[in-house]
């Protein structure tokens, strides 16, 4: 488990400098740097000025896996796959201001409390940040663990048992206060699930078990709520063609799944990331695979009418392989 390290893209997270009065981006690449372990990133919002501000190490955490999430006490968390105690993973900590980087935990070390974090963590209405490990805990079957920003503290604080194991992916919040995600196996190991979160309450609900994902292993499932009142995803795998597939799920109903769109190779395959939804209704996303070179497509999505259109195909000198 500790040597597994999927491909993951750079991400990037948006924040308002105050000291420099301007928008920069900031991201994460995978290796690279001083000791070719992984940097952090800026840039001017135009996408000028580019420098490296952070170079990681094996000592404290290596190879960042997904994104990095701006918290209110203006410090950015995430999480790398190698570093830290016994070269694995870490959660961490990076202050833009003073340039910090702290590791805040060590999840090969602690893995009773989780082990696996994937992706990026989400940033909740109560300050505290919320993400998944897929494999450790209590029942080995994964966890949902817990940043306290203010104290820099990581709490296990929900382990997913057989009845829905492995979570995968990034959670949202909704206007409920509910957080809410996905697995990638249930009890019998060949379907994923949508489930929920009260952090209030500490109660957790799957929602619906997906029939037809051919391939358990979603590394980066990702739900977004559009504005038609349903939740969007997409899966690496699964659809008619086990290209993968984007799916809708109306939360209301436990029963009101549906597969929106099979991914055939020319038009896309193996998404895995998440859906953005622009200002003219439609939702965008990428696939890693597919289209006319194979380098991976561009697409948008007309959910009125659930129909896709391929805009760009990646060709290798424009970008290859996006998968965020």
């Amino acid at each position: 488990m500790k040597n597994y390290t999927p491909i993951i893209a750079v991400l990037m997270a948006l924040m308002m400098n105050v000291t420099m009065a301007q928008t920069q981006l900031w991201g994460t690449a995978q290796y690279g740097g001083i000791n070719n372990k992984g940097t952090i990133f800026s840039a001017d919002g135009n996408g000028n000025n580019f420098h490296i501000v952070y170079s990681m190490d094996s000592a404290t955490g290596a190879i960042p896996q997904g994104g990095m999430v701006l918290a209110n006490n203006g410090k950015f968390y995430g999480v790398t796959a190698m570093g830290g105690c016994q070269d694995s993973c870490v959660v961490y900590s990076f202050d833009p201001g003073s340039g910090v980087f702290s590791d805040l935990h060590d999840f090969y070390c602690d893995s009773t409390h989780g082990l696996g974090a994937f992706c990026s963590m989400t940033l909740a209405a109560n300050g505290k940040l919320y993400g998944l490990c897929t494999y450790g805990g209590f029942n080995r079957f994964g966890v949902l663990f817990q940043i306290d920003p203010s104290t820099n503290t990581y709490s296990d604080i929900y382990d997913f048992s057989n009845v829905a194991s492995q979570p995968a992916g990034s959670l949202i919040q909704l206007s409920d206060g509910k957080l809410y995600g996905m697995t990638t196996s249930s009890l019998n190991n060949s379907n994923g699930t949508i489930f929920s979160y009260d952090p209030s309450t500490a109660s957790f609900t799957v929602l619906y078990t997906i029939p037809f994902i051919n391939n358990p292993m979603q590394w980066y499932p990702k739900l977004f709520k559009a504005n038609d009142g349903n939740f969007y995803g997409m899966l690496e795998y699964g659809g008619a063609n086990n290209d993968g597939f984007i799916f809708k799920y109306a939360p209301a109903s436990i029963d009101t799944f549906t597969d929106v769109h099979d991914f055939n190779g020319t038009n896309g395959k193996n998404p895995y990331a998440g859906l953005i939804q622009a200002s003219n209704g439609l939702l965008y996303g990428t696939t890693a695979y597919g289209g006319t070179n194979n380098f991976g497509v561009l697409f948008s999505i007309d959910i009125t009418t659930d129909s896709l259109t391929v805009l760009h195909s990646f060709n290798n000198i424009d970008g290859a392989y996006p998968q965020a």
